[in-house]
């Protein structure tokens, strides 16, 4: 009898110990640390602001740094020097360098791989940009898009969302199927360009030779010989803004054509001969510091010839033939959007034929990489 009151005493002292300390604790404030993030800058009530747990692994030291990450359609991966590991599997999107989606779900990843945020997204998006901490989303159903910003809709298209392009003023273009750009924010009409990251021109008039270039404000630009409209792609170099076809803008000198040896690809004999001779399609590739100066990289579809643009000089080589183009324009038009040049470090990487090229600038040499599959930098070059 003495051992089971013994007993009753101690289970007593025992409950009554737990129930201090947990008084305790609530009195001076004692709480679990609270999870490190790096938060996007978003309305605090957003539920887009919410960080989520992730239980993916940190990435293996040992297989060395991440060269870049892929993606087939199924799964993200990391891929190292001789080895590559899966990141997620699921719907997945390119942002920017380190930043993706994989289904509903916004990662940023540092260097190595590791997971510094992420962020639960209101749907599995078709199309992805993030534009001063505002996350906008398309996903499309047929032929109907749904567009969110954060996680409110401020509109419902009835045409298919390709991309969502951020220009460098910080506009947000909808570039659907045709390659025909909408405005997200904004009532700009007859927009003929807008590059993630780049320039911005609209009110295009062909017959009056005038258009609108968006900088810091709004620039009115005209020309005199009408190959505006073949200025279809752009790349900034040392503060000027070039075209593939020898237009240039800034904010200081406005637009200024035939300026350039960029400019021969308007008229016959163009730069790259072949048996058709037909009018080329050029896109840009990429710019690149060469013996310290900065220098432009671009395709002629038509053909499949790499060329380089170096300014100082007003000097339009040709590289080298980086895929074997049959020369006709209706291939060259077919392959501009497809093609998609990214360059990470000393390679240039595109999309052709269903596979997946690499070109070497160091070792001049164009080879195929892989069966077709997107290729995404972890980190800015």
């Amino acid at each position: 009898m003495k051992s089971k009151y013994l007993i009753f005493i101690a289970i007593i002292t025992w409950i009554s110990g737990v129930a201090l300390l947990f008084y305790l604790a609530t009195m001076t404030g004692c709480q679990l640390p609270e999870e490190k993030t790096t938060a996007i800058n978003l309305p605090a009530d957003d539920p887009v602001t919410t960080p989520i747990p992730d239980p993916t692994p940190d990435p293996d030291p040992d297989l060395g740094s991440i060269k870049y990450m892929t993606y087939d359609g199924q799964n993200v991966k990391f891929v190292y020097d001789t080895d590559s590991v899966v990141f997620k599997s699921g719907k997945a999107n390119y942002v920017s360098p380190g930043v993706i989606t994989v289904d509903d779900v916004l990662y940023y990843l540092d260097p190595d791989g590791n997971i510094l945020n992420s962020y639960r997204l209101p749907c599995i998006p078709d199309a992805v940009n993030i534009n001063d901490g505002d996350v906008w989303t398309a996903t499309t159903d047929g032929s109907t898009s749904t567009v969110y910003k954060n996680s409110s809709i401020p509109a419902v298209y009835q045409w298919v969302i390709l991309r969502i392009n951020v220009t460098y003023t910080g506009d947000v273009i909808a570039e659907t199927t045709g390659h025909i750009f909408y405005p997200l924010e904004g009532s700009e009409t007859n927009i003929k360009y807008a590059a993630n990251g780049g320039v911005y021109v609209f009110g295009l008039d062909t017959t009056n030779k005038m258009a609108i270039f968006r900088g810091t404000s709004d620039y009115n630009v005209s020309w005199g010989t009408n190959y505006f409209w073949r200025a279809t792609g752009w790349l900034l170099v040392d503060g000027l803004w070039i075209s593939s076809n020898g237009y240039t803008w800034n904010e200081m000198d406005g637009l200024k054509e035939n300026a350039n040896a960029l400019w021969t690809w308007n008229a016959y004999p163009y730069p790259v001969q072949d048996i058709y001779n037909e009018s080329p399609i050029v896109i840009p590739a990429s710019v690149r510091l060469e013996n310290s100066e900065n220098v432009t990289y671009w395709i002629e579809c038509n053909t499949g010839y790499l060329m380089r643009y170096t300014k100082s000089l007003d000097l339009l080589e040709t590289v080298l033939r980086v895929y074997p183009g049959d020369g006709k324009h209706i291939t060259g038009y077919a392959l501009q959007y497809s093609l998609q040049p990214v360059v990470i470090g000393d390679h240039l990487y595109f999309h052709y034929g269903g596979f997946l090229y690499d070109y070497d600038f160091i070792a001049d040499t164009s080879n195929v990489l892989s069966q077709d599959m997107q290729i995404w930098e972890i980190t800015q070059n």
